[in-house]
């Protein structure tokens, strides 16, 4: 049998990349795996091409930092925050704007590439819906509204993708479900059929577009270890899962070079509530409502929070956007925003415009001081690892943004509630969930192909440099806007001829190459015996 490297061959072959994103991927729980040979084809790709960690943004959520690659551009000049358009910071704390893919302020790759005569394709990347008109096709991913809206260009799509039954996600990630009917091994099998649905809604519109780029995020990978982070036997079967996939993929694309990234890394889910705007409310920067009914009505929030946190019963049948409420209520009935100094959202502190530029500083500074000095009375532990002021890391039109960054300690989750007396408490929302990834900013990066060093370490690879990358292997001008650089460290100084040669890729020639003792029979029938009910994947 035939190994990968004979895959390779000299040849002229146009450009054709392909990314993968693993959504939410780690190098700390895979580069084990794939030393230990249960990742093989991430083994060869890394062995034989260019990878290491990759720096994204804060606060790092998906729909962000997808946005910032396929833009190459800072959110500032996007004109976006976590998931926010930022017009009013007032309305960013309580419930604020979700931004589509027509506020963003900087064009995609895509649409750069079908500019200059490529075709495309892209498959579930967050933050672009509404979806753009390109060369090509594009299938939204995450923000967008449901399976019953127009996700999905070219309009001729749609008969494609309602008759097999494609699938935007999970229920459970937007909390559409409520605690009690979360049975995460059901989820686990949903996972599996809607990510095995989008790779053969891949393979027929690859087949009919014949495109020169593609792009698919895997997102399941994020839901899986939200969900089984605890459990790391599932998420290694659910990467191994995706390989085959990934591979199948590339056996019908014909790669010429291969980039497989994540947006952020993971870590277990946080177990405390540290309460923001009831700190910033004791140091005296904050002025609450005065009258009776806001002052029942912080009350009788922090005796729903204490009864729904002690009592398990009660929490199930409290409805999932209650609790949600609870962790970030509309605090427009809780803060006078006109007579604060400061206040907060879950992801940042923003500091009254009134002040004067001295003034300011000295409370930012103040702020950041005390916060950097919080400790949790019970665990001894630093709440925050990070205070990060805005203007370190973004540039553009960020006056809307938060003035300070927060990065919490893994274990702590901020809540913007404003409570009369607690700055501490057990977390009530979403108790099934395992892992998170507020605190973790970095994603991994793979290159390989044509032109591209083997076996080589990236040092100072950040999200945004991935866009002006792959332009940069099509020959394309790269925007004076991108804020990203080329990584010109990851490529051969002489040109090289060797890519991709698009031979048959097999799952059994890939896990035989690098010598697993196991034969791939026996896993695949594993798996199946532990997805029991799982016909087909």
């Amino acid at each position: 049998m035939m190994s990968m490297n004979s895959k390779i061959r000299d040849t002229n072959m146009q450009t054709k990349v392909i990314v993968i994103g693993l959504d939410g991927a780690t190098f700390r729980i895979l580069l084990p795996w794939i030393k230990e040979g249960k990742l093989p084809l991430l083994r060869f790709l890394i062995e034989n091409g260019a990878y290491g960690n990759l720096e994204v943004f804060f606060p790092t959520l998906s729909p962000l930092e997808w946005t910032c690659f396929y833009t190459g551009v800072n959110p500032g000049k996007l004109g976006i925050f976590a998931v926010y358009q930022l017009e009013n910071p007032k309305l960013f704390v309580s419930s604020g704007s979700i931004f589509t893919a027509k506020s963003i302020k900087a064009p995609s790759i895509w649409r750069i590439l079908s500019y200059y005569g490529k075709k495309v394709g892209v498959m579930n990347i967050p933050g672009t819906y509404p979806p753009e008109r390109v060369n090509g096709f594009l299938i939204s991913g995450i923000l967008s509204p449901s399976e019953n809206s127009n996700y999905f260009y070219p309009p001729e799509l749609k008969s494609i993708l309602k008759s097999m039954n494609y699938k935007i996600d999970l229920g459970f990630i937007m909390g559409e479900l409520p605690d009690k009917n979360i049975v995460k091994e059901k989820l686990l099998k949903e996972q599996i059929v809607v990510t095995k649905r989008r790779v053969d809604v891949a393979l027929k519109l690859i087949n009919i577009f014949n495109p020169d780029f593609f792009a698919i995020n895997f997102k399941g990978l994020d839901n899986i270890q939200h969900l089984f982070w605890r459990r790391k036997n599932i998420i290694l079967l659910y990467l191994m899962f995706l390989e085959k996939q990934i591979l199948r993929l590339c056996e019908c694309f014909k790669p010429t070079h291969i980039i497989v990234l994540s947006d952020h890394g993971f870590h277990e889910a946080e177990s405390k509530y540290f309460y923001i705007n009831t700190f910033l409310y004791k140091k005296g920067y904050l002025a609450r409502r005065k009258g009776l009914l806001p002052f029942l009505y912080l009350l009788l929030l922090e005796l729903a929070g204490k009864i729904i946190g002690n009592f398990k019963q009660i929490r199930l049948i409290i409805p999932e956007k209650l609790k949600w409420n609870l962790v970030r209520k509309d605090l427009s009935r809780q803060i006078d925003y006109e007579k604060s100094i400061a206040y907060a959202s879950m992801w940042g502190v923003f500091i009254s415009k009134k002040l004067s530029k001295q003034y300011y500083n000295f409370i930012k500074q103040k702020i950041k001081r005390e916060l950097e000095a919080c400790i949790d009375p019970e665990t001894k532990e630093r709440v925050l690892n990070l205070i990060i002021e805005k203007e370190s890391i973004y540039n553009g039109n960020i006056k809307n943004f938060p003035d300070l960054i927060l990065v919490p300690n893994h274990k702590y989750m901020i809540n913007p509630a404003l409570l009369l007396f607690t700055l501490f408490s057990k977390r009530i929302d979403k108790p099934y969930l395992e892992g998170a990834h507020k605190s973790d900013p970095y994603g991994i990066l793979i290159i390989y192909g044509r032109d591209i060093k083997k076996n080589y370490v990236i040092s100072d690879a950040k999200i945004i440099d991935v866009a002006p990358t792959i332009l940069r292997l099509y020959d394309i001008p790269i925007p004076k806007n991108m804020d990203g650089k080329v990584l010109t460290e990851v490529f051969y100084t002489s040109k090289m001829s060797k890519i991709l040669s698009g031979g048959k890729w097999k799952i059994e020639e890939v896990y035989k190459e690098w010598g697993v003792k196991y034969k791939i029979k026996n896993k695949i029938k594993v798996i199946r015996e532990r997805l029991r009910g799982l016909k087909e994947y």
